[in-house]
């Protein structure tokens, strides 16, 4: 009986001394996880508090970024002239004059009409003579050195405005603006063009009344485009010699159209010219009516146009 008691009290103490163990274990175990757990819970907080302050400097980087682009963006499109230098080279007269952009439609018709344009009058008409003269005054301006580097001028070869004799300074060089220069020349073609208007003689080309409306129409409508497309660039000047002025560089830089494009789109996108030379005007179509000065040159229209003196009727 007492070896069963001690047996049982044997067993008891294996199986309870495993109970407590298992319970402190247990109990350990769990203070040991949360004593594991304290830090990497601190931890945790950290780096979200880091991830969080990241996250919060980049959403500032980026916005700031996208606030100063669109901010620049706005600028530049708000800026002075700002259609006009994004398709012009350098010219100072775009950062100091407004140019604004004019909706206008060209007179392209090829008769004179009641209110023609100045530019098409006749040599013998001193208004129309005055008008173009107004534009044969290229006076030269000042430009500065970093307004000739600018225009991808080298300040070596421009001539100077000496100070001595001008007052301007030492950095004074001599340029004019190139929209002038254009308009002289056609001036120079519109003169030489007229060279026998109203004159006689043996050597004289005998050209009707239509040929010089031409010409007019011509000459008005170059004109037209000059004024419409009014160039701010400028030409420079430099000293050549045996020259006693200073000599006009007219060789300018520009912002130029590909105008192969135009050529490539013409000829990709053009229709069958031999149907084209052959086809007259069908039947029942909207037709406008003829200016009035049509019918004073009438003749000679139809002479000039139909080689085979043919003429359209309707």
């Amino acid at each position: 009986m007492a070896d069963i008691s001690h047996w049982f009290s044997r067993l008891w103490t294996r199986r309870a001394v495993p109970y407590q163990d298992e319970d402190k274990i247990e109990s350990s175990e769990a203070l040991l996880e949360e004593t594991k757990n304290d830090r990497p819970i601190s931890l945790r907080k950290q780096d979200c508090k880091r991830v969080w302050w990241i996250l919060t400097l980049l959403n500032v980087v980026f916005f700031g970024g996208a606030i100063t682009l669109y901010s620049v963006a706005w600028l530049k499109y708000t800026e002075r002239n700002a259609c006009l230098r994004a398709t012009s080279t350098y010219s100072p007269i775009l950062e100091e004059v407004d140019m604004p952009l004019t909706d206008t439609l060209l007179n392209g018709s090829l008769w004179l009409g009641d209110n023609p344009p100045i530019w098409r009058g006749l040599p013998d008409s001193d208004e129309a003579n005055d008008a173009w003269e107004s534009f044969e005054h290229v006076r030269p301006i000042a430009l500065t050195k970093d307004q000739i580097i600018a225009m991808g001028k080298d300040p070596a070869t421009v001539a100077k405005f000496n100070n001595d004799y001008w007052g301007l300074g030492d950095d004074a060089y001599v340029g004019a603006l190139d929209f002038f220069h254009q308009v002289h020349c056609l001036n120079v073609l519109r003169h030489e063009s007229f060279r026998y208007y109203n004159r006689d003689g043996e050597t004289v080309p005998k050209w009707n009344e239509i040929h010089w409306v031409h010409i007019q129409h011509c000459v008005g409508m170059m004109m037209e485009h000059l004024l419409c497309n009014a160039d701010a660039g400028f030409l420079t000047y430099n000293w050549v010699e045996h020259e006693k002025y200073p000599f006009p560089d007219m060789s300018v830089r520009k912002q130029c159209r590909d105008w192969h494009q135009l050529v490539d789109y013409r000829d990709a996108h053009g229709v069958n010219e031999s149907l084209y030379v052959k086809w007259v005007k069908p039947e029942g179509v909207n037709q406008l009516k003829q200016p009035q000065d049509w019918w004073k040159y009438r003749g000679q229209y139809d002479q000039a146009h139909y080689a085979n003196g043919t003429t359209i009727d309707n």
